[in-house]
């Protein structure tokens, strides 16, 4: 079974998620009952190897409190 490939996008999204989840203290296992995604979901996205559907995207700025636009790397 062949690696799912990693999108530039998608590697930048999920090392954005991961650095504000880190920098606000947030554990994986809080993040992912609040945000509704299992521990091995969170770790796709952060590693880049899962696509983020826009509403778990919405989920997941909502919890974190910043913007879609920042976690997508569109401001500074």
């Amino acid at each position: 079974m062949s690696r799912p490939k990693k999108s530039e996008t998608d590697l930048l999204l999920g090392m954005r998620i991961r650095q504000e989840r880190i920098k606000q203290k947030i554990s994986a296992k809080v993040f992912c009952a609040v945000v509704g995604i299992s521990r091995q979901r969170l770790s796709s996205i952060e590693r880049g190897t899962s696509t983020v559907e826009y509403p778990l995207l919405i989920n997941i700025a909502k919890f974190l409190q910043v913007p879609t636009d920042s976690l997508l790397g569109l401001c500074r």
